[in-house]
C-alpha cells in the first residue's frame, strides 16, 4: 500500500533490506529463494490465484522446529520431505496444503512462545547460551533434547499459548476496516433516477447489487480495490443511513493498517479516499465513508458505539433506530451502518476536526461522552427484544463527500485524491462510469423510475454487461 500511494516503503525487522527487496518484486524482479517464493505463493491464494502453484507450502524456522531439525533452515532435501509431509497432512484432513502448514506453524509458535521466558531462564542458569537463538555449539544437542520435552512434550499454560498464537489472520482481522458503498444517487440530482427515491426496499437492493457488481470479476474479488491496491477480504449487504432515510448498502472490508497512537496509517488513508472518490462519483453519492475501529481506552476519543444484538439487523430496526437517533440529537448526521452483529453508531469528525482529542471533545460537535449517552438513550428507546450488548471505541476515519449543486462532475471527489493519484482516478471513473449508466437505464427501464440523465463519459470505451455478484454477496 505504500508503494500503491508514492510512499517509502517500511516493512519487516529489517526494514531497509526487506524494502530493497520489495521493491524489486513491484519493478518485476523475481523473488529469490525456494521459502520466499513459497510465502508469496500462498499469500496469493487469498489475493490473486491465478498466481498459486498448487502443493506449495513454506517451510522456514517454525516449521523446521516443529520437525525436530537441529538447525532452524531447512536444506533443500530437508524442505522437499517436509513438504511432502504437510501435504499428506493436509490430504488426510481434507484441507490444503498453505491451511495444513499454516496450523503446523501457527501451534508451533505459540507453544514456543507460551514458554520463551521459561526456555531462556533456563539456557542462561545452565550457561548454553544467551537464548534460544544464541545456543552455543557444544551444548547444542542438549538444548535441542531440552527444547523438545519443553515444547512439545510437557504440559503448557493454555492462556499463554492462547495469547501466543497470534497469526498473519489475526493480523489481518486486528486491521480490517469498513468503506460502506450506497448506490441510490443523490437527491440533488434530480433528473437522475428520481423514482428510486419512493421504491421499496428490496428494488433499491436489487439495484444496489446490480451496481457494485461492476467491480467485481467472476470469483467476486473487488477488482476496484485490486487496482487501487487495497486488500479486500470480502463484503457484506447492510444498511445504511443518509439525510434521514435508510438505504441498502455494501460494507466492503479493507485493510486499513494503524496504531492506536497514530491511527490509519498515512498511505492506506490516501488508497482507501482514492476508492471512495472513485465510488461517490460512478455511484453519484454525496458522501461515501470509511472507518477503522480503535480499541482506545480515553473515553473523550470513543467516538464509536457498537450496538451488538449477535445478529444482522432488518431495514425496519435500522430505520428505527434512526429515527430515535434523529429524536435525540435534532438532525441527521448520526446514523446506524450495518455490522454483522447489528450496527456502528459514529460522531465523524469536522473537516477541521484534529487526530488528537483532548477532553473537550475537540472536533466534533459534542463531547463523546455526551455523544455516547445520546445514543444510548436512543436505542433504549427503539425497544429491541434481544440481549443488547453496547460497547464503546474509537473510531478513525471519514466521510468523503461532493456537493453536486455546486461541483457537478464530482470536483469534490477529485479534490480528494493526491496530486498523484488524480490520474488513476480519471481513469477508473472513465472505464466503470458507463457500465454505471448502463445499470441506471435498465433499472429505470424495469421499475419506471424515470429517464437517466448521461454523464460525460470518455468516448470509446468498452461496451461491458451486467455481471451477477458471486452468491455470498447475495445473502
Amino acid at each position: 500500500m505504500q508503494h500503491k500511494a508514492g510512499m517509502p516503503i517500511e516493512a519487516g525487522r529489517f526494514p531497509k533490506e526487506q524494502a530493497k527487496k520489495i521493491i524489486n518484486v513491484l519493478n518485476g524482479i523475481p523473488w529469490e529463494g525456494r521459502k520466499t517464493n513459497s510465502f508469496y505463493g500462498n499469500l496469493m491464494t487469498q489475493i490473486d490465484p491465478s498466481k498459486v502453484i498448487e502443493g506449495q507450502t513454506t517451510q522456514d524456522m517454525w516449521m523446521a522446529r516443529a520437525f525436530g531439525l537441529s538447525r532452524d533452515v531447512p536444506g533443500d532435501a530437508q524442505y522437499k520431505i517436509m513438504e511432502e509431509i504437510t501435504q499428506n497432512i493436509a490430504a488426510q484432513n481434507g484441507w490444503t496444503p498453505y491451511q495444513a502448514q499454516a496450523a503446523i506453524w501457527v501451534a508451533t509458535k505459540a507453544r514456543n512462545e507460551s514458554m520463551k521466558s521459561e526456555i531462556n531462564a533456563h539456557i542462561k542458569k545452565k550457561k548454553w547460551g544467551t537464548n534460544a537463538d544464541t545456543i552455543l555449539p557444544q551444548h547444542q544437542q542438549k538444548f535441542n533434547k531440552y527444547f523438545q520435552q519443553m515444547v512439545y512434550d510437557s504440559k503448557f499454560d493454555l492462556k499463554q499459548f492462547t495469547k501466543a498464537s497470534y497469526s498473519f489472520a489475526d493480523g489481518i482481522q486486528d486491521n480490517l476496516g469498513f468503506i460502506n458503498l450506497e448506490a441510490v444517487p443523490s437527491t440533488e440530482l434530480v433528473n437522475v433516477l428520481p423514482g428510486i427515491h419512493n421504491a421499496p426496499p428490496e428494488q433499491k437492493a436489487e439495484f444496489t447489487k446490480a451496481m457494485y457488481s461492476i467491480f467485481l470479476d467472476e470469483n467476486g474479488v473487488d477488482l476496484l480495490a485490486k487496482e487501487i491496491g487495497i486488500v479486500s477480504p470480502d463484503g457484506f449487504m447492510g444498511f445504511g443511513g443518509w439525510d434521514g432515510d435508510i438505504n441498502p448498502n455494501m460494507q466492503v472490508q479493507g485493510i486499513l493498517s494503524g496504531t492506536i497512537s497514530g491511527g490509519i496509517n498515512p498511505a492506506d488513508v490516501q488508497l482507501v479516499e482514492l476508492y471512495a472518490a472513485v465510488v461517490g462519483t460512478v455511484f453519484k453519492q454525496d458522501g461515501v465513508s470509511y472507518r477503522r475501529a480503535f480499541n482506545d481506552t480515553k473515553v473523550s476519543a470513543q467516538n464509536g458505539v457498537d450496538l451488538d444484538v449477535g445478529r444482522r439487523l432488518t431495514a425496519e430496526e435500522h430505520e428505527k433506530i434512526y429515527d430515535a437517533l434523529i429524536k435525540v440529537f435534532g438532525h441527521t448526521m448520526v446514523q446506524p451502518t450495518s455490522t454483522g452483529t447489528g450496527a456502528d453508531i459514529i460522531q465523524y469528525r469536522h473537516k477541521d476536526g484534529k487526530f488528537e482529542i483532548d477532553e473537550k471533545g475537540l472536533g466534533f460537535d459534542m463531547p463523546n461522552k455526551e455523544f455516547q449517552k445520546l445514543v444510548e438513550q436512543a436505542i433504549m428507546e427503539v425497544g429491541l427484544e434481544d440481549d443488547i450488548h453496547i460497547g464503546f471505541y474509537r473510531s478513525d476515519g471519514k466521510l468523503v463527500e461532493n456537493n453536486w449543486k455546486e461541483q457537478p462532475n464530482g470536483e469534490g471527489y477529485e479534490g480528494n485524491t493526491t496530486t498523484k493519484s488524480q490520474s488513476l482516478y480519471r481513469q477508473l471513473v472513465d472505464k466503470y462510469s458507463q457500465e454505471a449508466e448502463t445499470i441506471r437505464q435498465e433499472f429505470g427501464d424495469k421499475y419506471g423510475w424515470g429517464e437517466v440523465q448521461n454523464s460525460q463519459i470518455t468516448e470509446g470505451l468498452l461496451k461491458t454487461t451486467v455481471k451477477k455478484p458471486p452468491n455470498h454477496l447475495l445473502e
